[in-house]
């Protein structure tokens, strides 16, 4: 049923394939070369064997965590929700010298957050990390399309004075907080 719902997902956002659309060079390197990239991380194969229980759309999302993180190199990332702890793994093999909290009260800062839409703390932990930001800050946030709360707080986040860009990958969104950019919002074919 997944890769039915993937499929669908897919047909509705060819368009966006790969950066297709993407003015701005900074968002369209990211979308190219963070978000779709298909060649494989220096980790990947290490992670599969050590991690063989994920499936094919957990895989994905957390070889997601690790590209962001490799990227980004955070000091401070929190990961949160329930059952990320896969994320939490990808996140520190993307950054060696990432300090991973479970917790926004346990971070002084926070470089990214990785996060569900689905807790039922969601929203405060959204606001709790925009309180802990800065402009170079990275929000992740899983299932925005899970059901009518987690796209109402997606909305919301898109929406919110403190964000910047935003891109909408269907399995999950990604907010960054530099807000001296034109506010920008994208859907991405992921």
């Amino acid at each position: 049923m997944m890769s039915v719902r993937r499929g669908y997902v897919w047909l509705k956002r060819w368009r966006r394939c790969r950066g297709f659309g993407i003015q701005s060079p900074t968002d369209y390197q990211f979308v190219r070369y963070v978000v779709n990239e298909h060649w494989p991380y220096y980790a990947y194969e290490e992670l599969r064997r050590q991690h063989p229980e994920l499936g094919s759309d957990e895989r994905r999302i957390c070889q997601l965590a690790l590209r962001i993180s490799n990227w980004r190199q955070p000091r401070q990332a929190v990961v949160c929700g329930k059952s990320l702890r896969a994320r939490d793994i990808y996140i520190r093999y993307g950054c060696r010298q990432c300090n991973v909290v479970a917790t926004t009260d346990e971070a002084q800062h926070i470089d990214l957050l990785w996060t569900t839409a689905e807790s039922s703390d969601a929203s405060h932990t959204i606001e709790s990390a925009l309180d802990k930001a800065d402009a170079n800050t990275i929000i992740v946030v899983e299932g925005i399309y899970s059901n009518h709360d987690t796209k109402a707080l997606w909305q919301r986040l898109v929406a919110d004075k403190r964000t910047g860009i935003t891109m909408d990958l269907y399995w999950a969104g990604i907010v960054f907080l530099d807000t001296e950019r034109y506010k920008q919002h994208y859907t991405i074919n992921f």
